[in-house]
């Protein structure tokens, strides 16, 4: 399964989400998911943001995840399986501008911004995104 996972710049939720999966994907022994993401607003090539990155290493032991941000397209699209939006508000945009709506998701519960916030704003984002992607998964959303 190819997963693609989508927010606005591609800097804090969603290359947290891609991130993170992964490690849930190793952690789970998961063979044949592949994991990607982009944003709808994306500049191309912008870092994960310092505390995006920050959080990842210091509460989840990931310590090798490297970023450049990338604008979401048609055809990212259409190599992923299932498209995850950071918000339902993403999701509808996306399938406006898009389509692909048989295979595009928002969160279980929206994961709002943390962009320019505190280290904690960005643990919440993360702690919201971990949350979701488990309930993705328990309900077959998200399977190997």
């Amino acid at each position: 399964m190819r997963i693609l996972f989508v927010c606005t710049g591609n800097t804090c939720r969603s290359p947290m989400a891609e991130a993170l999966m992964k490690k849930i994907s190793e952690e789970k022994g998961f063979q044949n998911l592949s994991v990607d993401s982009a944003g709808i607003f994306a500049n191309p090539d912008a870092p994960i943001s310092k505390q995006a990155k920050a959080v990842l290493e210091q509460c989840f032991s990931i310590e090798s995840f490297s970023h450049k941000a990338k604008p979401l397209t048609k055809e990212l699209l259409e190599k992923a399986d299932l498209a995850v939006c950071a918000t339902e508000d993403h999701r509808r945009l996306l399938v406006q501008k898009f389509g692909f709506e048989k295979k595009t998701v928002a969160f279980p519960e929206d994961i709002s911004d943390p962009y320019g916030g505190f280290f904690e704003t960005y643990l919440a984002s993360a702690n919201a995104i971990k949350k979701g992607l488990e309930s993705l998964i328990v309900e077959g959303v998200i399977y190997d």
